[in-house]
Parts: C-alpha cells; sequence; structure tokens
C-alpha cells in the first residue's frame, strides 16, 4: 500500500512538474513575442528619428543657405545706396550750373 501512495506522489510530482514546464514554455514563448513586438517598434521610432534628424538638418541648411543671401542682399542694397548717395553729391571746386547736369 505504502508503495501505491509512493508511486502515486511521484506521478502527482511528476505531473505538476510536466504542467509546469508547459506554463513555464508557453510564457516564455509569450516574452519572446513581446520582445519581438517591442524590438520591431523601436526600429520604427529609430527610423521615424533617423528621418525627422535628416528633416532638421536640411531645414538648417536651408535656414543658414537664406541668411546668406539676405545678407548678400543687405550689402548690396547698402552698397547701391551709398552709390546713389555719391552721385548725388556736388563735386566741390565747379559752380552749381556744372553741378546740376553732373548730378542730373
Amino acid at each position: 500500500m505504502a508503495n501505491k501512495t509512493s508511486a502515486h506522489s511521484r506521478s502527482n510530482v511528476f505531473a505538476s512538474m510536466v504542467s509546469q514546464l508547459h506554463s513555464q514554455s508557453a510564457q516564455q514563448a509569450q516574452m519572446q513575442k513581446e520582445l519581438q513586438t517591442v524590438k520591431h517598434k523601436l526600429e520604427q521610432a529609430s527610423k521615424t528619428l533617423m528621418q525627422k534628424e535628416q528633416i532638421i538638418g536640411s531645414l538648417e541648411l536651408d535656414l543658414e543657405h537664406m541668411i546668406d543671401q539676405l545678407v548678400k542682399f543687405n550689402y548690396n542694397q547698402v552698397q547701391s545706396t551709398q552709390k546713389s548717395n555719391w552721385h548725388a553729391c556736388a563735386v566741390p571746386g565747379l559752380n552749381q550750373e556744372i553741378n546740376s547736369h553732373v548730378t542730373a
């Protein structure tokens, strides 16, 4: 009788261990699946971030170019204004009638 009880007990322990093993395998498979999902989402986020960084870099270059063009335009405007002012100045030593013909 003790033998039957011991064998039954061992059988229960074995069944319990097999059940735990299956349960752990299922949990491990679920965790693997979740890990793959997280990796995929991370890759997508990384790609999106890289694209946004490229767009920002491109916009920075465009802005630098635009600023350079504005500086050149402003410089040319100042130069043009100074030339106009220089031409409008009276020539020293000449009478007013000649000055009006020179500047006209």
